[in-house]
């Protein structure tokens, strides 16, 4: 059970084998968070606008609830629950506006991404600022604005790139 547990964590490259001494903790670099932050904004952005075009009073309601959530969670520090919960509000966005081969490629990619995410909302503006910008973005999606929508996705990961950059 634990080797599988660590095959699994190795094959999102959460964890290094080492030979003759074990695994460790897999280092991430700068390119590597470039890359996330770059495939994270060509996915999220199309999402963003796309679920703009197709969404509801019931999904904007939801997605309002999981923003709630999450700045309750982060209120109380507690990032693990703030990033399940932002997991499930970018699922809403994504299979709203119709792109599940891309949320795949997300869910892919989620182990790392989380791992920048609890890096980022560990600190303290952004705790504040990340709950904001998706409020802001729920805002563009309600008055169905795909641009705007779009555009703050941008920024918001700008934003949380840029914060991940000065902490690696």
């Amino acid at each position: 059970m634990v080797r599988e547990c660590i095959r699994h964590l190795e094959s999102e490259r959460l964890v290094v084998g080492i030979p003759n001494a074990g695994y460790v903790v897999a280092t991430i670099g700068r390119d590597e968070v470039e890359e996330i932050y770059q495939i994270r904004s060509m996915l999220e952005c199309a999402a963003v606008a796309s679920c703009a075009k197709q969404a509801t009073a019931d999904t904007v309601s939801q997605l309002r609830r999981l923003c709630e959530e999450i700045t309750y969670s982060l209120e109380r520090q507690d990032v693990l629950q703030a990033l399940k919960v932002t997991c499930e509000f970018y699922e809403v966005i994504f299979t709203t506006g119709g792109k599940t081969v891309s949320w795949d490629l997300v869910e892919q990619l989620n182990a790392r991404i989380s791992r920048l995410r609890a890096l980022t909302l560990s600190q303290g503006e952004r705790r504040t600022q990340g709950p904001e910008n998706l409020r802001n973005i729920v805002d563009a999606i309600e008055q169905q604005d795909a641009g705007r929508a779009a555009e703050l996705c941008a920024s918001h990961l700008e934003g949380a790139a840029q914060l991940a950059y000065q902490l690696i």
